[in-house]
């Protein structure tokens, strides 16, 4: 959380030059079991971080719900991230505009 509340890459590629500048392909995955507490989290600073650019995309709009895909929807699919209210309905929403505040190591613009 520490990081992407603190990505300072829209403000420095716009110091270089370099935009528009679009994010893509964002999921929520993590390397730890992740809670949907902690996924709610993850989803808005990512939001509030990637639009700062001109936009963003997430990856992967739907994943298949299968025995096989196991639980990769919960964390790659856009559909049921909206589904369990990681996602507001309204993309440019978040369910928390503070969620960066506790973790900014440096003042927000």
């Amino acid at each position: 959380m520490e990081s992407i509340c603190n990505l300072q890459r829209v403000e420095d590629d716009a110091t270089l030059g370099n935009t528009p500048l679009w994010f893509g392909e964002w999921g929520l995955p993590t390397q730890f079991q992740a809670t949907d507490d902690f996924l709610h989290q993850w989803a808005d600073a990512q939001k509030l971080a990637y639009s700062k650019g001109k936009g963003w995309i997430f990856w992967n709009f739907k994943v298949e719900i299968s025995d096989l895909a196991g639980d990769l929807a919960r964390q790659w699919s856009y559909l049921e991230g909206l589904k369990r209210g990681y996602f507001t309905k309204d993309p440019s929403k978040l369910n928390d505009p503070n969620v960066c505040d506790p973790f900014r190591t440096q003042p927000s613009s």
